[in-house]
């Protein structure tokens, strides 16, 4: 009998398992379009195709954990679209390098840089807005989303290199922290 119960406890915890499984992966391919769109226009440079791998990893993880990490994920991708689409706004203004090579003049860093510090500030005030209406673990919201906005805006802004990349970093984290503050105050 106990041997029954036993083998009934793993055939469960397998299904459940499975179907965790299958939901994060259902849940991780909503990263495989800026993944797609990123390689297309920029080529599968080794940024790009580590940059969209670490992603899709994350979103996966964080789907697949659950609770507030998987709350993080929408506010996250949300929030990476205007960094995402630094390049695109850039190319229509008739910036050519912005789909082009990376940056490398004093013109185009004077351009591309603050574009993709704005867009990833953009960003993280989305993040910030979505993480004030977290009730259970806004901090695991606010880290979580700001990472999956990091590494899928990275995406977009690495036309401007390591440096412009890091500026939407920065400015994503800083647009943060203000709500981490105005949250602590209030706990």
């Amino acid at each position: 009998m106990m041997a029954d119960d036993e083998r009934a406890r793993t055939l469960v915890r397998r299904a459940y398992e499975r179907g965790r499984t299958k939901r994060a992966l259902s849940t991780a391919v909503y990263a495989l379009p800026m993944v797609a769109f990123a390689t297309i226009v920029r080529g599968p440079g080794v940024a790009i195709v580590a940059a969209g791998a670490a992603l899709f990893a994350l979103v996966f993880v964080m789907a697949h954990r659950g609770g507030a990490f998987a709350r993080a994920i929408g506010p996250g991708l949300l929030a990476a679209l205007p960094p995402f689409g630094v390049p695109l706004v850039l190319r229509a203004m008739g910036h050519a390098c912005a789909m082009g090579a990376c940056c490398m003049t004093p013109e185009c860093a004077r351009l591309c840089l603050p574009a993709c510090a704005i867009g990833g500030a953009l960003g993280g005030v989305g993040i910030g807005w979505a993480t004030m209406s977290e009730e259970k673990r806004p901090l695991a919201v606010l880290l979580g989303a700001s990472a999956i906005a990091i590494l899928a805006g990275a995406l977009g802004c690495w036309f401007a290199g390591l440096s412009g990349v890091l500026g939407m970093a920065v400015a994503t984290l800083g647009a943060t922290v203000p709500v981490a503050l105005v949250r602590a105050a209030r706990a």
